[in-house]
């Protein structure tokens, strides 16, 4: 099964006719398979190539060097997360067991200029903090704070044009959603799967099943022949596979609800390559989250509802159920801590 391949360039280009065709395709893939590839989107192969190469760096740092970058807090999604930073339910008879893998998150450059900050909404003062930059005076990874920079810009800028690509899809004026986004929070994350030198244990995976709590995901894959996988309406794992410069979108889950579930917020898992791979060959992506900003209110769109398709869902507001979702991953304190 392939995925929906969709130039989207005539969303920058103008090109009404060309428009109309790409809305409905992109309706097509979201109501079957919540997932499609993109191409068309500006974003030049030069920073994604930068992107991986720093990313390759980055985590070749030593241990003690790294954990230097960690967050403060795990209310705090910045900076270097290390092994055993996010736990999922996918061991034996539900044990909570940590993903194979390593990353590095910021959120918008917005928040390290002070004049250029929004006042924080209470109690999500975690999503509004600055970021944490690792030091760069080693020179190994020089240039690394500019590159994840551009990167993020480039990358929310891309899911801000399929917003208005998706706003088309359900037959919403282009500008429906930009309301919703202003000041948001937002996270970019470098991921590395290490080589696997030391097994997983029962049930550990890269990534095990899940669904994102975004409105959608862009991931940009590093062209490794084992990685993202989509499960299907029949229960069947099947590869993500993108061509060169091109990126992936899935929907997460306040775009499901958005639509009152016209749209999927479909499982997917980045697998563990068979064990004589695992072991000598590391895979790196790299991922942007789109959220509203914490206080938008997701319910049922205007034009995904009538009398034969009730609204399936009370509001949620977006901030509350994002951090609540991403908190269940962090690994709860011992009771003796």
């Amino acid at each position: 099964m392939d995925l929906p391949l969709i130039d989207i360039s005539a969303f920058r280009t103008r090109d009404q006719a060309a428009m109309q065709v790409i809305a409905r395709d992109v309706d097509r893939a979201c109501r079957d398979v919540g997932f499609l590839v993109v191409r068309g989107h500006d974003i030049p192969q030069a920073l994604f190539d930068r992107s991986f190469e720093l990313t390759r760096r980055y985590f070749a740092r030593g241990t003690d060097e790294k954990l230097r970058d960690c967050s403060p807090s795990p209310d705090v999604f910045r900076g270097y997360e290390r092994m055993g930073t996010r736990y999922r339910d996918a061991g034996p008879a539900g044990k909570k067991v940590a993903d194979y893998k390593e990353a590095y998150m910021i959120s918008s450059p917005d928040f390290d200029e002070a004049e250029r900050r929004l006042p924080v909404p209470h109690g999500f003062e975690g999503m509004y903090a600055p970021n944490i930059w690792p030091n760069e005076a080693a020179g190994d990874i020089q240039g690394f704070r500019t590159t994840f920079v551009e990167f993020y810009r480039a990358v929310d800028a891309l899911a801000r044009t399929m917003n208005g690509v998706f706003a088309a899809a359900l037959q919403l004026p282009e500008d429906f959603f930009v309301p919703h986004f202003t000041g948001h929070a937002s996270t970019c994350t470098w991921v590395n799967y290490p080589a696997q030198t030391v097994p997983p244990e029962p049930g550990q995976m890269r990534i095990p099943e899940h669904t994102d709590s975004t409105s959608l995901t862009v991931v940009v894959q590093d062209g490794s022949a084992h990685g993202l996988e989509i499960k299907t309406r029949d229960g069947k794992w099947i590869p993500v596979r993108s061509p060169e410069g091109a990126v992936v979108i899935n929907l997460g889950d306040l775009m499901a609800q958005w639509t009152n579930d016209r749209w999927v917020s479909t499982p997917h898992r980045v697998d563990n390559p068979p064990r004589e791979i695992a072991m000598a060959n590391p895979r790196y992506s790299l991922c942007f989250f789109q959220k509203p900003h914490v206080d938008a209110s997701i319910e049922c769109l205007p034009t995904c509802t009538d009398a034969a398709n009730p609204v399936r869902h009370a509001p949620i507001q977006a901030g509350a159920y994002i951090r609540q979702k991403m908190l269940r991953t962090r690994p709860q304190p011992s009771a003796a801590e």
